[in-house]
């Protein structure tokens, strides 16, 4: 088995810095792009599914990198980037300024801190994991595409090649960027990081 991690390509809130979990963007011209390279990357590969957050910016991206496969792209709610809440929309200063003590308190427990409105970085951690681990259960061979968000990747590879939540921040994934992990015997193994 082997599943395909792939980030949606670059959005304006992106560019800007700005969180956007929940917030539901728009791909630039740059991401549209990023997405077209992808297409042509996967597009001699053998997928058996196509999975994607249903934000926008994902469907789009899995819809582009779909074309010359046409299976369906199957929308699941887990594979949504971690919910900013009331941060929606704002830089990490902006955050700071307008919540300071949220934000002092989200910098020393940024695992258990929920943020107002939305999750904490654990419920996140414990919905994506839960998610792919039910996937390597049901699907066990093939090529599985997941279009998802950096946060959902990093999620991913921490669960299931890293140290649990308290690897999270130690992969860094780019927008339009690709990761493989091979499940040999229920063994993961990362094989590509872009």
């Amino acid at each position: 088995m082997e599943l395909i991690l792939i980030r949606h390509g670059e959005t304006c809130a992106n560019k800007e810095g700005l969180c956007h979990g929940w917030l539901d963007t728009d791909l630039t011209a740059k991401g549209i792009k990023q997405a077209h390279i992808l297409k042509e990357k996967l597009k001699d590969e053998r997928i058996k599914c196509v999975f994607s957050s249903p934000l926008k910016r994902c469907v789009k991206t899995a819809e582009i990198i779909n074309v010359y496969h046409g299976l369906s792209i199957l929308k699941e709610d887990e594979l949504r980037e971690i919910n900013f809440g009331t941060w929606e929309g704002m830089s990490y200063e902006q955050i700071k300024k307008a919540y300071p003590l949220q934000s002092k308190k989200w910098e020393k427990d940024w695992k258990d801190f929920r943020i107002p409105g939305g999750e904490s970085s654990r419920e996140f951690y414990l919905r994506v994991s839960k998610w792919v681990s039910d996937l390597i259960k049901k699907k066990r061979d093939g090529k599985h595409v997941i279009v998802t968000h950096g946060g959902c990747i990093r999620v991913i590879l921490s669960h299931l090649v890293g140290k649990g939540i308290d690897g999270y921040w130690n992969f860094c994934v780019k927008t339009g960027g690709m990761t493989r992990i091979r499940i040999d015997d229920g063994f993961p193994f990362l094989v590509y990081l872009d």
